[in-house]
C-alpha cells in the first residue's frame, strides 16, 4: 500500500524553504549575540596591551640587556638597534644602545645614542651619568664636568656623581687633590661605595698602574677608615 503525501509537491517545497530560512535566521542571531558578548572583552584587551611595535621593542631591550650582562656586546648592540627602530620613543632602547656601543669602544655612537635618550628624559640620572662617562672617553672635559655636576644636582643623585667628577680630575686633569676630594664626597654620600676595588672598575682601569692615583686613593681610604673608628 502506497502512503499518501499529506501536502502537494508545491506546498511541500515551500514548507522546506521556510524551515531552512528560519534555521538560517536563528544561526545568524546566535552568531551576532556571541560577537556582541565578546566585543567588550576584545576592546578591553586591546586597551590593556601596548601597541605591537612597542611591545616588540621592549622585548628587544630585555634581550639586549641580557646579552650585555653576559658580555655579548655585539648581540646587545643588534638588539638595541632593533629596539630603537620599533620603539624610538622608549629611552631604555637608546640607553641600551649607548651602553652597547660604549662596550664596543664606539664612543661617538654611544654619545649619539645617549643624547637621544636625554632628549626623551632630560632629567634622568642614569643617562646623565652615562653621558658624563662617554664624554670622559671622548676627552671632552667641559662636557663631562657639566654632565656629572648636573647629576649631582638631581633629586635622586648618588655617589656616582662624585665618582664621575673624581674620574675627570684623575684622567683628564691629573689633579690628584681634586680627585681625592671628590672621592671623599662620594664616601660621604654613600659609605658603602667600594673604593677599595675602584682601580678594577670599568673607566678606572686605566688608572690602576698610576702611582699618584693609587696614593690619592689610599689616602682617602685611610681617612674614611679613621672616621669610622670608635
Amino acid at each position: 500500500m502506497v502512503a499518501r503525501n499529506p501536502l502537494p509537491d508545491d506546498r511541500r517545497g515551500t514548507a522546506k524553504k521556510t524551515l531552512r530560512l528560519r534555521a538560517a535566521v536563528l544561526v545568524s542571531v546566535s552568531v551576532m549575540a556571541l560577537a556582541a558578548g565578546m566585543a567588550p572583552a576584545t576592546a578591553n584587551a586591546d586597551r590593556a596591551l601596548p601597541p605591537w611595535a612597542r611591545y616588540q621593542g621592549q622585548a628587544a631591550v630585555t634581550l639586549g640587556q641580557r646579552a650585555l650582562s653576559q658580555g655579548d656586546f655585539q648581540a646587545a648592540l643588534t638588539a638595541s638597534q632593533r629596539a630603537c627602530v620599533l620603539a624610538p620613543s622608549d629611552p631604555a632602547a637608546w640607553l641600551l644602545q649607548a651602553r652597547s656601543a660604549g662596550a664596543l669602544d664606539d664612543w661617538p655612537a654611544a654619545e649619539d645614542a645617549v643624547e637621544r635618550a636625554l632628549e626623551l628624559v632630560p632629567d634622568a640620572l642614569e643617562p646623565t651619568l652615562l653621558r658624563g662617562r662617554i664624554l670622559v672617553e671622548l676627552g671632552n672635559r667641559e662636557g663631562a664636568v657639566t654632565a656629572f655636576t648636573k647629576a649631582a644636582d638631581l633629586k635622586n643623585s648618588s655617589a656616582a656623581s662624585y665618582l664621575g667628577l673624581a674620574l675627570v680630575a684623575a684622567r683628564l686633569d691629573e689633579d690628584w687633590s681634586a680627585c681625592a676630594q671628590y672621592l671623599q664626597a662620594a664616601i660621604r654620600a654613600d659609605p658603602n661605595v667600594p673604593l677599595a676595588t675602584l682601580p678594577l672598575q670599568g673607566p678606572w682601569r686605566l688608572m690602576s698602574d698610576n702611582p699618584q692615583f693609587i696614593e690619592a686613593l689610599e689616602w682617602v681610604l685611610r681617612g674614611s677608615a679613621e672616621d669610622i673608628e670608635p
